[in-house]
């Protein structure tokens, strides 16, 4: 894809974004024939996993960041996408089908589905909307040194004035 077309939709997506609407209402039907598109790339004539369209589930999930996670369990693949992808232009949800399906078959993803996703997901914007999830979901809990049993300030305090009275 060359860079000038890029740069359009690019330009359609911002547009859209700023209009309030998405660049594309994503029913689950769309997302699995991405999906089973990706899987027939990858699988070609050999005897790789050729999963019906029935056996694709794919779903946005609120992960804390740009996490998405594919799996097969039971000839069933189940596909998870940051919820924060949910108003990406239809490209980028395509170039990341691939990226995730040449994962899960140990494969490199052709290059210019990897160029389209990193230029959607290094956008400052989406890199914003990424850390903001990562500090109100994330599970880092910063609270005092002082726990039910010990007050680990004091404890420090003690063993480095021990420490320094040593010297």
């Amino acid at each position: 894809m060359d860079q000038r077309r890029l740069t359009r939709l690019w330009v359609a997506h911002k547009m859209a974004h700023v209009s309030g609407l998405p660049a594309m209402s994503q029913p689950n039907l769309h997302l699995r024939k991405v999906f089973a598109e990706a899987f027939r790339q990858f699988g070609g004539g050999s005897k790789r996993f050729q999963p019906d369209l029935s056996a694709i589930e794919v779903k946005f999930y609120p992960y804390a960041g740009l996490h998405h996670t594919i799996r097969v369990r039971a000839g069933r693949v189940f596909v998870r996408i940051s919820d924060l992808l949910e108003a990406a232009p239809p490209e980028v949800i395509r170039a990341l089908a691939y990226l995730l399906v040449a994962r899960l078959f140990s494969r490199k993803a052709p290059r210019h589905e990897e160029l389209i996703y990193r230029a959607y997901a290094f956008d400052p914007e989406i890199l914003r909307a990424s850390e903001l999830a990562r500090k109100q979901r994330g599970r880092k809990v910063i609270s005092s040194a002082t726990g039910r049993v010990y007050d680990l300030e004091n404890c420090f305090r003690d063993s480095t004035a021990a420490i320094s009275t040593a010297k």
